[in-house]
């Protein structure tokens, strides 16, 4: 095929379609669609906004994913107040074919995110490095698809995706090393059981799909019609939001209400005079390592007993003799 000229790359595709009268005004399916997933963003983002942590439980990993809940509420407010600005036409792109392309659900996505895969960064306890690398993967992947919704010629268009994809394949990486770093290598992407694990593979299996649904829609290979396309990423953005949000608040709930069952059977033994009862979880459900050492009184990695010290990269509070176990 030619590289078009930079005559065709200047074409004004609007002015023409709009003189062929060959644009396609917004169905009232999409219009539908647009509203019903505002409204259900605004809802799910209202309850999380006022999910406020439990004041008797303290814990630096629950506080954390308190925060992470939070920020969820804010992404879900925003994408559901993004999505009526959709209605509007001032982010319609129209191509060689007189097809409409939506940018705003693309700038949605370059914002909320960038805010998701940091929350699994802060999550996973990462280095700076990794929570940097996350970010960085994440916001220029989506860059790049912006630009491959927003480039009129098809070649350049694919080049665009093509780097997306690079992008993507970086991130995909540095998930897996984060799910590394927090388990102490005893857990990957691909192998494990822990909820940090399960955390990371919602957002790959949930977000390989926008890749897939722009390739074989209007603005790739068109093998499907865009209405087809303004479905399937409509309901996608919705899924995987809605489940990435969902598992971190699960996870928050269970590992709330299990530090909250402890703290209290540790206050009565105390009060009893007797032995502490084992803890429920011999392991952390969010990182997956060994929680039985912390009852022990031994210190970890080669500190002595009765030390009292801060949480180090594995999550895991060393405490003094007499302190009561919270994790």
């Amino acid at each position: 095929m030619a590289v078009p000229s930079l005559a065709e790359a200047t074409r004004d595709y609007l002015a023409e379609c709009i003189a062929d009268d060959a644009i396609e005004p917004m169905s009232t399916l999409t219009f539908g669609i647009r509203v019903g997933q505002a409204s259900l963003f605004v809802l799910v983002g209202l309850f999380y906004w006022t999910r406020f942590p439990d004041p008797h439980v303290k814990d630096d990993r629950l506080a954390v994913f308190s925060m992470c809940t939070s920020l969820n509420g804010y992404i879900m407010l925003f994408s559901g107040c993004h999505n009526l600005i959709m209605l509007s036409q001032a982010d319609d792109v129209i191509f060689s074919n007189c097809t409409r392309n939506d940018l705003g659900r693309f700038v949605q996505f370059v914002i909320t995110c960038p805010l998701l895969a940091w929350q699994v960064s802060l999550l996973a306890r990462s280095k700076m490095q990794r929570q940097v690398e996350l970010v960085l993967c994440t916001f220029l992947m989506l860059v790049m698809g912006l630009w491959a919704n927003a480039i009129p010629e098809y070649h350049y268009r694919m080049m665009a995706f093509g780097i997306g994809l690079l992008f993507f394949t970086l991130l995909v990486i540095n998930l897996d090393w984060a799910v590394r770093e927090t388990s102490e290598n005893k857990e990957s992407l691909f192998k494990g059981r822990s909820h940090m694990r399960g955390i990371c593979v919602c957002v790959v299996v949930t977000w390989i799909t926008f890749p897939i649904a722009w390739l074989i829609g209007p603005n790739g290979v068109r093998a499907i019609p865009g209405q087809a396309e303004v479905i399937v990423l409509s309901c996608m953005d919705l899924i995987s939001k809605l489940s990435f949000s969902a598992y971190v608040y699960y996870v928050r709930t269970s590992w709330s209400n299990t530090l909250l069952a402890e703290r209290r059977a540790s206050a009565m033994a105390a009060s009893s005079g007797i032995e502490p009862p084992p803890l429920q979880h011999l392991t952390s459900p969010v990182t997956g390592l060994p929680r039985d050492h912390i009852r022990s009184g031994l210190g970890y990695e080669g500190h002595k007993e009765g030390e009292e010290e801060n949480e180090n990269n594995s999550g895991v509070l060393v405490l003094a003799p007499g302190a009561e176990v919270e994790k």
